[in-house]
């Protein structure tokens, strides 16, 4: 993340794959996501961004539950 405070990995629960975030001042693990595409880090502020059922999605690691997503996929193209 951009603080250094947060770090996003790929790993595997089950058969299935998924983006752990792990929150490294704390030491534990805040959430996994099913991983159904790329993810990345925004450059400035500590969101993970990620692709998830077709839509670009913005993560806040400080409240990663699902209805706090935000969908950032472009509109207009």
């Amino acid at each position: 993340s951009a603080s250094g405070r947060f770090v996003a990995y790929a790993g595997t629960k089950l058969t299935e794959q998924y983006v752990f975030i792990r929150d490294i001042d704390q030491d534990r693990e805040i959430t996994s996501i099913k991983k159904d595409g790329d993810f990345f880090w925004d450059p400035h502020v500590d969101d993970l961004r990620m692709m998830v059922d077709g839509r670009m999605w913005r993560i806040d690691p400080y409240n990663p539950d699902r209805a706090a997503w935000i969908d950032v996929t472009p509109r207009g193209f």
